[in-house]
């Protein structure tokens, strides 16, 4: 079956990757003894190193190790208990840097050595929390089976190869990848079609917006009161919004009846709440919170004078330690306030201690701000409950209502969302405990990565898999609660605490040997959080101290840089910064406070500065090489630079370009607040709306068009109507350059609009960016090629629409247009290869499960924004929604209150956990920074815990460091050395030292620049007869046909071509989607895939089409395929063809329509012809044209199934359903060889 040349290829160069799905499938063929499968490569951060490495501590308990000594890998105690312990469950706590990822992939591996049996590999099952850390799984444990053959005895070679070729196979996945699995598997009894499609993100958001319009306007026609009163209280556009918001929640409601509440009965459930658990919390709050507390210790720092000043301030405290919440909390906290103030008062003591003078007053201001806002939920009016009640309780209905229709939308277009996967997979596992049994039966081992990022859904998932073996050895989970920082994707740190709770404590294993960061900066993180976390395991280094130290410094920005008359960039107010946040974070009660914009501006010229003087240093700072412990100077790609927010990004972005700093922002969120997103929603809308003036006025203003404000106006209709203003002759008295912009624009959009309802949108978009050179525009504007990225970046997601094949050109602008308005979170494209010699810039959360040399950890001290709440539902609360303004009054609300102050709470429990991520990616230099006002005021939980643990101005830890008196407890050696840089960093521009001119002087440069010879790279080639090509098989039977006359068909089939093309066409497509069990299945996809693969075809043709598929359904090869095992079609393959005297592999591309498995185990392949051919014509005759097709297909299918098919036939429809079987046997293989050769060299000369 294979030819001589490609029996020769090298392993290396035959390959396997077959991926179901429609026509993306691949098909790329394996060889080799071994049948090693090459990965292929993840790029992944440049310099960004997995750590590797070997814990210890052994954890107490007696459960049974088997296998204790291993042949591969010298695993140290901790590793060694996590790997080897059998008979129970393990809930493992990994550390940061703890090396989880290698002691998964080495427990997996353990349950295939041998004598267990390869087979076992569909017996372990493994989640992970990402795709990207499943592809990182299943390539480590690739590696490490590559491994074993070079390692193991012979005997062992055979189960390792094995283990090889089903390691693609093998179950590591995602959960949601994982449940989509599952349902398929039981669709009947999960009641899903199982060939449904899971809806991404977008796509899911785009319909239910669409289906949240159509539920609000049915209802507003039905006259339903709920629904009228929400649009009556909040307006239209914005019922839809909360429809949308409220009906993605409705999975909280599962747990309380919600039919017969009354509003009264809800405003008491409301106030018992507040007075039962919230009150409480909050006087606590203000008694233990930082406002008191620091005024505390001023007191007692001032105990001994007797002034005005002092002598008011011990009374402000005194009354402080008294207060109590069983007082009359409001009225006491009144003649609170009314005392702390240094009105008239202190006027001695501010002359002769000016700075203890300004740390009371401003300890004052702050106690009279949290007593405000502690008065503000105090006097909560009673008025404005009924009315919160009454929409609290309409939300529900209003939510019930969008969620039905979005499930009913979702069932007649056979897809789920990725929620779906989760809720139906449990529900499955609930309902049918067949089901659950039997698919808990086919895992021997469920492994679980990052199990503090799951939700509770996910966790009963879990459970539900492992039933009664929960905690006897068939679960093993993965977990650090101190990294759970996924909250807003509902992820839950308790958990992971609570199913490790529910093992065994033989099973609740830890890692905490930490193989990434040197020690200095281990000392740094246990100590900042040693007391902040409960139960808080120390990590312990593995690698010794090679840097000099101190490796931690803090970087508080407290003074704007010097003024300076040349060289020194200046940031000012012509950087395009983002400060959508600065209006908020400005105080406005101290005037001489300084605004969170200047901040941020004075610490990034203090952060790029410290970066330029890091690079400039000759000191060797990080680990060049980790098993010698050299060192080497700092590079840009050693450094990334962390922020919890990358709203104000631009900011830092700016300093760092005029300090000549390369950079590469790995993400962004303010994607949709970019001009050329603007730019494409305007020609969306104006080619979707005719009468959108606002949006057609935009484009010819944009880039796209370039009209000057003077021709707008000019052109300004005085009825309104632009579109028809704009197809008149412009006006005589404009500029002719302006006139005939004008008129390319009226032919450019009258073009496109004639041809919108034909064109998929991105290829609409790309016609409208061809005709106008929109992208060039871009490109030479500032920051040109993020836009121009960011402009494909909107093509890709137009494409993604296109293939949902249910959205339209007026569902993308509003998806577009929510996007704009809702200020949706999306990564800016990337414009640098993430493997550059740059600086990275990226959120915290992009950077988790990666490791950096030198880690900067930005704007620490920005000041927290409070919980932002449109709608959520509350299981015990209702909806929870925010009033509507009542003559420009913001309204309270209980509930709403209730709920921002449990978001708060979170909210700063999970920021710790998010700095705990931060500092931990760190591995030889970490670096604080933030801009900060002199007194170095914390404002966030980050600042305060920096400050509660250190001494911000000096850095040494908070207590006695020389006697080691912190508690009682720290050592000396255990302390960590910080540095603080009290004055700007010396560093300096590192300028390009390549010249750059303005663009408006490219022109005369051009024009005065000497004519030189081009370097020999640029002069042109000719071309090379020798050099591989990739052709596809219709090309190489055209060649062939031209060059072989015994491959000419010599009786075409009958009838017009162009109608046999669309009847062809036809009939594949409903063959690729037809169920062969249902003999008249072909019916209900018929009428679709005329409208979309064939909507010109005359109804005479069509009648001709439904005519042969029935034929067909009556036939002996539909019989076959409703039989078959196993059954694939239209399945694309890549295949490679040695010529000897080419310079690398020529590359044959081609589809087969059909590939079944019969009951004996052989495969048959099968090739539709739909031509009208002769009744006269024999099978030979039929066949002799497409000899070379199906020998390529016969080729191509051996080397993938490792046999050579048991048939290749041709399934000819007309004027009868034939099967005309094709042997290729050694003269047909000898045959194709040549064919193909002559081919292929055919096409290479052509080529010239």
């Amino acid at each position: 079956m294979f030819p001589a040349a490609l029996a020769a290829l090298p392993t290396a160069a035959t390959t396997l990757l077959l991926a179901p799905g429609g026509k993306h499938r691949q098909l790329l063929i394996r060889g080799g003894a071994a049948g090693k499968v090459a990965a292929s490569s993840q790029h992944g951060i440049a310099g960004l190193a997995r750590p590797r490495g070997f814990p210890f501590l052994a954890p107490p308990g007696t459960g049974r190790l088997i296998g204790m000594a291993t042949r591969d890998t010298p695993f140290t105690e901790q590793q060694r208990a996590a790997i080897e312990l059998r008979d129970v469950s393990i809930a493992l706590s990994a550390g940061a840097g703890c090396g989880k990822t290698f002691v998964l992939t080495q427990r997996f591996l353990k349950h295939l050595e041998p004598p267990s049996q390869p087979a076992r590999l569909r017996s372990l099952v493994a989640i992970t929390f990402t795709e990207r850390a499943a592809r990182e799984m299943r390539d480590r444990i690739r590696h490490a089976c590559q491994q074993r053959l070079t390692t193991r005895p012979a005997e062992e070679i055979t189960h390792w190869q094995q283990v090889l070729r089903g390691l693609d196979a093998a179950r590591i996945s995602t959960i949601h990848s994982f449940c989509a699995t599952l349902l398929r598997t039981y669709a009947v009894e999960a009641a899903l079609d199982p060939r449904f499609s899971v809806l991404e993100p977008p796509l899911a958001d785009t319909l239910l917006q669409k289906v949240a319009i159509e539920v609000v306007h049915d209802k507003l026609i039905e006259d339903d009161p709920n629904v009228t009163s929400f649009v009556l209280h909040f307006g239209l556009q914005e019922t839809y919004r909360l429809g949308r918001e409220l009906a993605r929640q409705t999975y909280r409601l599962s747990t309380t009846p919600w039919d017969d509440v009354t509003p009264e009965a809800l405003v008491q459930r409301w106030r018992t709440a507040w007075h039962d658990e919230f009150l409480p919390k909050v006087q606590r709050r203000f008694r233990e919170g930082p406002a008191v507390r620091n005024l505390l210790t001023l007191a007692r720092a001032h105990d001994g004078s007797r002034d005005e000043l002092t002598v008011r301030l011990r009374e402000v405290a005194a009354r402080l330690e008294a207060w109590s919440a069983a007082t009359d909390a409001s009225s006491e906290l009144a003649a609170l306030r009314a005392l702390a103030q240094v009105k008239n008062v202190g006027k001695q003591h501010r002359a002769a201690c000016p700075d203890e003078y300004e740390a009371v007053k401003t300890a004052f201001k702050t106690l009279r701000d949290e007593i405000d806002r502690l008065q503000t939920l105090l006097k909560l009016s009673d008025d404005h409950h009924p009315l919160a009640a009454e929409l609290a309780l309409k939300g529900i209905h209003l939510a019930r209502s969008v969620e039905a229709a979005y499930a009913a939308a979702k069932r007649a277009g056979g897809v789920l969302d990725f929620d779906d996967l989760l809720f139906e997979a449990s529900r499955l596992l609930h309902r049918h405990e067949s089901v659950r049994q039997r698919f808990a039966a086919s895992i021997d081992l469920l492994m679980v990565d990052e199990f503090q990022d799951t939700d509770p859904i996910q966790a009963d998932i879990v459970r539900q898999l492992c039933g009664t073996a929960l905690a006897t050895g068939r679960l093993f989970v993965v977990g650090d609660p101190k990294q759970s920082i996924y909250r807003f994707r509902r992820a839950d740190p308790h958990v992971f605490q609570t199913i490790s709770q529910q093992l065994p404590l033989d099973g609740q294993l830890s890692l905490t040997r930490n193989f990434r960061s040197q020690p200095e900066i281990l000392k740094f993180v246990n100590y900042l959080f040693g007391t902040t976390f409960a139960g808080y395991e120390p990590l312990v280094p593995h690698v010794k101290q090679v840097s000099p130290p101190p490796c931690v410094e803090f970087l508080w920005a407290t003074s704007d840089p010097p003024q300076s008359a040349g060289g020194e960039p200046q940031l000012g107010e012509e950087d395009a910064w983002d400060d959508t946040e600065a209006a908020e974070e400005t105080s406005t009660s101290v005037p001489d406070k300084v605004s969170a914009v200047r901040l941020r501006r004075r610490e990034a010229v203090w952060l790029a500065r410290r970066i330029a003087e890091l690079l400039r240093d000759p000191v060797p700072r990080v680990r060049a090489d980790a098993a010698t412990n050299s060192l080497r100077r700092v590079e840009p790609r050693d450094i990334v630079v962390l922020f919890r927010s990358l709203t104000n990004i631009g900011i830092y972005e700016a300093a760092l370009r005029e300090y000549g700093l390369e950079y590469y922002l790995v993400g962004g969120k303010a994607f949709y607040a970019q001009q050329e997103v603007f730019d494409v929603l305007n020609m969306c809308r104006c080619l979707e709306d005719p009468d959108d003036s606002a949006a057609l006025v935009g484009v010819l203003r944009a880039p796209w068009f370039g009209c000057s404000d003077d021709a707008l106006q000019a052109l300004r209709p005085e009825s309104g109507d632009w579109w028809s203003a704009l197809r008149q002759p412009p006006p005589p008295y404009l500029p002719e350059a302006q006139r005939e912009r004008l008129r390319f624009a009226a032919r450019v959009l009258t073009d496109l609009r004639e041809r919108k309802d034909r064109l998929p949108i991105a290829e609409l978009l790309n016609t409208a960016i061809a005709q106008t050179g929109y992208d060039a525009a871009l490109l030479a504007e500032h920051l040109g090629s993020r836009k121009v990225a960011n402009l494909r970046k909107l093509i890709e997601s137009a494409a993604a629409f296109d293939r949902s094949e249910q959205c339209t050109l007026k569902d993308y602008v509003q998806r577009l247009q929510t996007s704009v308005f809702e200020e949706i979170e999306e990564e800016f494209a990337t414009t640098q290869p993430e493997a550059g010699d740059v600086i990275r810039l990226m959120s915290v959360h992009q950077a988790k499960g990666l490791e950096f040399p030198v880690v900067f950890v930005a704007d620490v001290n920005r000041k927290p924004q409070p919980p932002r709440c449109r709608a959520v539902l509350h299981g015990d609360w209702g909806a929870v929604i925010r009033l509507p303004d009542k003559f420009g009054e913001k309204l309270p609300s209980l509930p709403l209150a209730m709920w921002r102050l449990q978001e708060q709470e979170a909210d700063d429990e999970e920021a710790l956990r998010l700095l705990y991520v931060a500092t931990t990616r760190a591995k030889d230099l970490l670096v604080l920074s933030a801009g900060m006002e002199p007194d170095l005021q914390p404002a966030n939980p980050w600042m305060r815990l920096l400050a509660q643990q250190f001494s911000l101005e000096l850095g040494t830890p908070r207590g006695d460091p020389w006697l080691g008196t912190l508690g009682g407890a720290t050592q000396r050696d255990a302390l960590p050395a910080v540095h603080v840089h009290r004055t700007i960093p010396a560093g300096s521009p590192m300028h390009d030292p390549r010249p750059h001119r303005p663009l408006k002087e490219l022109a005369p440069t051009l024009w005065s620049a000497a004519p030189r010879e081009l370097p020999a790279s640029a002069r042109t080639f000719a071309p090379d007869d020798r050099a591989a090509g990739w052709w596809s098989v219709s090309q190489l039977e055209a060649q062939a046909a031209l060059l072989f006359p015994e491959l000419r068909s010599q009786h075409g089939s009958r009838g017009d071509r162009g109608s046999a093309e669309a009847i062809g066409t036809l009939i594949h497509a409903v063959l690729q989607q037809v169920d062969c069990t249902q003999r008249d299945d072909w019916e209900r996809h018929l009428e679709r895939c005329a409208r979309l693969a064939a909507p010109n075809l005359e109804e005479h043709h069509l009648a001709v089409v439904r005519e042969l598929l029935r034929k067909w359904a009556q036939s002996e090869v539909s019989a076959r395929l409703a039989a078959a095992r196993q059954l694939l079609r239209e399945v694309d393959f890549v295949m490679p063809w040695l010529l000897r005297d080419r310079r690398g592999l020529d590359m044959i591309s081609g589809q087969i329509d059909c590939c079944y498995e019969d009951a004996a185990g052989d495969w048959h392949i099968l090739d539709y012809k739909t031509g009208d051919y002769s009744h006269a014509r024999s099978d030979t005759e039929l066949v002799a044209p497409y000899r070379l097709q199906l020998g390529l297909y016969a080729l191509a299918s051996a080397q993938w199934l490792g046999k050579p098919p048991a048939s290749v036939s041709l399934v000819v429809f007309r004027p009868r359903i034939r099967l005309i079987a094709y042997t290729v046997d050694a003269a047909a293989r000898e045959q194709l060889q040549h064919w193909v050769t002559a081919a292929i060299r055919g096409l290479s000369s052509q080529c010239e």
